[in-house]
């Protein structure tokens, strides 16, 4: 009796009441087990959401409009009066355990649209979890065109968005992220990890050190990515995201992205990695929750090189409808 107790406390502890549902607590699993992947045609999108996902996934719930993107309805053409931007970025961005309406892209658009100018912003969310840099290249010049964007955030996530692909990436093979579903959650017992994590000992978690392949092929990736935003003549930003302190990587993502002139935001100082507990989703899932996706949203929005790229988009726009 003591065990079903304390089984039924540590479930309560990470889940909440969401504890007793049986489709939530089996939604927490990754990604790549949830079957709503499927290939892409081009090797360095690898793989995309399959479009009209109606379920819940790390709790919440998890839709995908008819085009394959976490988010509401758009349509491809743009509407007259419109100002639109497109959010590339990894589960971060596609908002891993957040309403679609708290991810920062999201937020981001609201805050745009209370404006009050008469004028109407879009920012579709083109985040799938477990893109690398060579994915979000490929979504640049595969998939955004037929959009017609005015700009384009790249959701930097500072803790992995250097690593390199894997080999099997370059050969087109999505189903490296297809992993076997296994046990379900529900049936988990999540008294033993609550006893371990409790007499475990504490360390800060800290960024890995970039090694000069990583850097290498981060210069490659900005580089094409800058010749991209030059060639269609649409503003690229970097949004850095991130829960952990940096370890100094940040210097050297820097120095690449302002030698290929990618305005980068820097928002390390806007969450104490003291406070992680308070800005993830879970114990057992450190991405981050509504909380830290508002702070995400307003490094954006009080980005100097954003402030100006909008105004310089809405006068444009306005010049256009005289």
């Amino acid at each position: 009796m003591a065990v079903f107790f304390g089984e039924l406390t540590a479930r309560v502890y990470y889940f909440g009441i969401d504890a007793f549902s049986y489709t939530k607590v089996n939604s927490f699993i990754p990604l790549g087990s949830s079957g709503f992947l499927k290939a892409a045609d081009d090797y360095r999108v690898l793989y995309q959401l399959k479009p009209n996902i109606d379920t819940h996934f790390k709790l919440k719930k998890f839709k995908t409009n008819s085009h394959g993107h976490r988010d509401k309805e758009y349509s491809k053409a743009k509407p007259d009066n419109t100002i639109r931007g497109l959010v590339i970025g990894d589960s971060f961005t596609m908002g891993s355990g957040v309403d679609i309406e708290e991810v920062y892209h999201s937020v981001i658009e609201q805050s745009l649209n209370e404006q009050s100018d008469g004028i109407n912003y879009e920012v579709i969310n083109f985040g799938v979890g477990g893109y690398n840099l060579l994915n979000y290249l490929g979504v640049l010049e595969e998939q955004v065109a037929s959009y017609d964007p005015d700009f384009i955030i790249i959701g930097f996530c500072a803790l992995n968005d250097y690593f390199l692909p894997s080999e099997k990436h370059y050969e087109g093979n999505y189903k490296i992220k297809i992993k076997d579903k296994g046990k379900k959650p529900f049936f988990s017992c999540y008294l033993a990890g609550l006893i371990e994590r409790t007499f475990a000992s504490t360390t800060t978690k800290r960024m890995f050190d970039m090694e000069p392949q990583q850097i290498t092929f981060m210069d490659e990736m900005f580089g094409k990515i800058s010749a991209f935003s030059m060639a269609n003549d649409i503003p690229v930003i970097i949004n850095v995201l991130s829960l952990i302190s940096d370890n100094g990587n940040m210097a050297t993502v820097q120095e690449i992205a302002a030698r290929y002139k990618i305005p980068m935001t820097d928002s390390f100082d806007r969450i104490d990695p003291k406070e992680l507990s308070s800005n993830i989703i879970s114990k057992l899932d450190h991405h981050p929750n509504a909380k830290a996706n508002k702070v995400y949203a307003r490094a954006l929005l009080e980005f100097d090189k954003f402030q100006e790229m909008i105004e310089e988009q809405r006068r444009d726009l306005v010049k256009v409808n005289q």
